[in-house]
């Protein structure tokens, strides 16, 4: 995990924080997926329903802070 750091913070200096920082939010999704095909985990109703969640939190934060983005005066 420590040198999994080193090659992140290079991808992110590379690619810019704001459009390779967004690939984050995918790791949930992957850890999900990777638990079921690598460990055979079982998937059960509730962690489909969290994952939802977590697409509607983000979806609703973006939302907002393009909003807010709009409503804030120039000075």
């Amino acid at each position: 995990m420590f040198l999994g750091f080193f090659a992140w913070y290079q991808g992110l200096s590379l690619g810019g924080v704001a459009r390779v920082g967004q690939v984050q939010l995918l790791q949930p999704f992957l850890t999900i997926l990777a638990s079921a095909l690598l460990l055979g985990e079982h998937l059960t109703i509730t962690t489909w329903i969290f994952a939802a969640g977590v697409i509607v939190c983000v979806a609703l934060g973006k939302q907002t802070q393009i909003s807010a983005a709009k409503q804030r005066p120039s000075t």
